[in-house]
């Protein structure tokens, strides 16, 4: 949840604040649920729902090989740039989605 007074996200449990950050980005990631020893990859590309400031930002992530960093792009293909401080992320298989809404 988005504190406007903080101007940072909370993540809260039993009503107790229990992380604070200035971004959170979702990413999404390819995977196969079938497989029987499936393990996730963040090397590649797909889709990223980031929110920074109180706003919700929809674009991509991509991540050339296991040695680069990941980036990630807004919906115009620029290279996002978020608030100063730090950043959750979580990485998600795309199939979930995130649900979300803006107060």
């Amino acid at each position: 949840r988005y504190s406007p007074v903080l101007k940072k996200y909370v993540r809260l449990v039993n009503d107790a604040a229990i992380l604070e950050c200035d971004n959170v980005v979702f990413q999404m990631i390819k995977s196969d649920r079938e497989q029987e020893n499936f393990t996730p990859s963040t090397v590649g590309f797909g889709s990223l729902l980031a929110f920074r400031g109180g706003d919700t930002v929809k674009g991509v992530w991509l991540k050339e090989n296991s040695e680069t960093p990941v980036k990630f792009y807004d919906a115009n293909g620029d290279l996002l740039e978020l608030n100063q401080g730090s950043t959750w992320i979580e990485v998600l298989p795309e199939e979930m989605g995130v649900d979300y809404h803006t107060y």
